[in-house]
């Protein structure tokens, strides 16, 4: 087994002679979603020569790793680190019909990153975990779960994330942030494709780390259809930590169910919702509780306040309006902080004029050389990042520039 090099500085990194792992230019192709033939004609290496070193049939030099790095605008050190994919198995980002294998293999690497350089800066800042909780809360039984025992475990999450058991939840981001849950948006789910923009998201219940959360995020995905996503993810981390249901949808369902309950909490959805309330009471719901429309008649019938008929009707009335689509009254999208403030906290630039590392810019060469990741990355996850060269006019590149 090939040992992983660590570095200090990134000099020290830069002038190492160490190891490249062919491996991982395969997985650099996975997330760019470039196939073999791109990269050979990009850097001049002939097809069957980068079969051989993705397959370590062949040794991989440094003259190699410099031009992959540079056809894909990579760090060189990528390809000298090794980091464990996630089996797509393991992973609850649900593959459509209109999903392609790229896509899943982009998604299932990306993550991959992602959750490793978390792992790495929590180890690097000697940060607390501070989600245990959910390995005390996540249940055992291997039976399905119902709707009563669903809304039990979303209510003592609140609890245990110091949330009020009622309510609205003000920022369903922040909260699990302040728990060591790192939730991050991630690239590969929609590769600048606005329209698949459909707030998928991805973790790994099965980790032993503090949980991670990736999304789809654009523009045009709605606020309350991210705190959904969010809370849906949280469900995962909790109800399938140590549980597999037998079928792909019963999964979905039971995620379903812990987010609705997480939102819109028993005793509000009975509060504030009759048998017969009319399509305008769900609207309400969305301004009080920050949750769509959709999902607020969905919970209602969850919990068995409308029966089969009043939520056929309030579906035809949704459908007759537009609101399948667009939906009235606007959530605005929560913004992540933490994994922002954690490379901050690593990699700024530090000098005596500021104590704060919240306004220092990000040292550039150190952040992606040492963690191995293209800048490019590192600002997206992070939901914006400012360089240290930037007060010279020098910008990396990012996604927004495409």
């Amino acid at each position: 087994m090939r040992k992983d090099t660590k570095w200090t500085t990134a000099e020290d990194a830069l002038s190492n002679e160490s190891e490249f792992h062919g491996a991982r230019i395969s997985t650099a192709r996975s997330i760019e979603r470039m196939t073999q033939s791109e990269l050979s004609s990009l850097t001049g290496i002939p097809q069957s020569k980068l079969s051989k070193m993705q397959n370590d049939i062949v040794p991989v030099t440094f003259q190699d790793v410099r031009k992959v790095a540079a056809a894909m605008d990579y760090p060189i050190t990528f390809f000298s680190r090794q980091v464990e994919e996630i089996p797509v198995t393991e992973l609850t980002y649900r593959k459509k019909a209109s999903s392609s294998q790229k896509e899943v293999h982009a998604v299932s690497f990306e993550y991959s990153e992602l959750s490793a350089l978390v792992t790495t800066l929590r180890n690097d800042l000697h940060l607390a975990n501070k989600s245990k909780w959910v390995d005390a809360l996540a249940p055992h039984n291997p039976e399905a779960l119902g709707v009563a025992q669903i809304d039990k475990l979303a209510e003592d999450a609140r609890r245990h994330m110091a949330l009020p058991t009622l309510g609205a939840v003000s920022n369903v981001t922040r909260a699990m942030e302040r728990c060591s849950i790192v939730v991050a948006p991630l690239h590969a789910p929609l590769d600048g494709n606005s329209d698949k923009a459909d707030s998928e998201g991805v973790c790994h219940p099965g980790s032993t780390n503090a949980g991670c959360i990736g999304y789809a995020h654009h523009y045009s995905i709605p606020g309350d259809r991210l705190r959904f996503t969010q809370a849906h993810e949280l469900g995962h981390l909790i109800l399938h930590r140590y549980r597999n249901p037998s079928t792909p949808q019963q999964k979905e369902r039971e995620a379903n169910l812990f987010a609705g309950a997480f939102l819109l909490p028993l005793s509000d959805v009975k509060a504030a919702i009759q048998p017969d309330s009319p399509l305008s009471t769900f609207v309400d719901v969305k301004v009080g509780w920050g949750i769509s429309i959709a999902a607020a008649i969905q919970r209602a019938y969850n919990v068995g306040i409308l029966n089969s008929n009043r939520y056929r009707s309030l579906q035809i009335q949704r459908s007759s309006r537009g609101w399948r689509i667009n939906e009235p009254v606007q959530v605005d999208a929560e913004k992540p902080m933490l994994l922002k403030q954690m490379i901050e906290a690593r990699f700024s630039v530090r000098d005596r004029a500021s104590d704060s590392v919240s306004e220092l810019p990000v040292n550039v060469q150190e952040a992606t050389v040492l963690t191995g990741i293209p800048f490019r990355y590192l600002d997206y996850w992070a939901n914006g990042l400012n360089e240290d060269g930037a007060s010279l006019g020098v910008r990396e590149r990012r996604f927004s520039d495409a």
